[in-house]
């Protein structure tokens, strides 16, 4: 199958699981995730908020947050994808592709671990995501200013496939965490 294939499935069933489901999946994510996150590289935590119904990771951006970690979100500005301290409380703007992020007086922030959504992934840690290569091209980003940086998908379990059609454009990421496991890249 192709990207577009396997990413038309795949949100067709993540669309369908109920959004009382969604919900306790995310919080299981949440607690599966913490201990991989809050031990990742100090800095910022970038999460992103959800567009439809992919996995919420606010609710890991919480917990992360009661550990001290600083939090951002992403922002685009074509053809880049940035991040943006994010304080809860603070008024959220349009960021692009249907998402909400702080707005230009936020600070721009270089995160340390980026909380990646997705499409479908294999148990290589290969993803897709919504096509474009956003997330593609600032992992490629951040891993050129040598500094360390953890990069991590949240998804459904029902969201892993047998195998991804990587690109050589694509970048794997360091884990996976679904609400029944985590899978690390090889």
């Amino acid at each position: 199958m192709t990207k577009a294939d396997l990413r038309k499935s795949v949100l067709a069933k993540r669309d369908a699981a109920s959004p009382e489901w969604r919900a306790k999946a995310s919080l299981d994510i949440a607690h599966r995730a913490l201990a991989e996150a809050a031990n990742g590289p100090g800095g910022p935590v970038a999460g992103y908020w959800p567009y439809r119904s992919e996995a919420d990771p606010r609710p890991l951006m919480g917990l992360l947050r009661r550990y001290g970690r600083g939090l951002a979100l992403p922002v685009i500005e074509h053809p880049n994808v940035i991040f943006r301290r994010w304080i809860e409380g603070v008024d959220l703007v349009d960021a692009g592709f249907g998402t909400l992020g702080p707005d230009a007086t936020a600070d721009v922030q270089r995160p340390a671990v980026v909380l990646t959504p997705l499409a479908a992934f294999d148990a290589s840690c290969q993803r897709i995501g919504w096509g474009q290569g956003h997330y593609d091209r600032v992992i490629e980003a951040l891993l050129a200013d040598g500094e360390p940086l953890l990069t991590m998908g949240i998804a459904f379990g029902f969201q892993q496939v047998e195998a991804v059609p990587a690109e050589p454009h694509d970048r794997p990421l360091d884990l996976i965490v679904t609400e029944q496991a985590i899978f690390h890249r090889p």
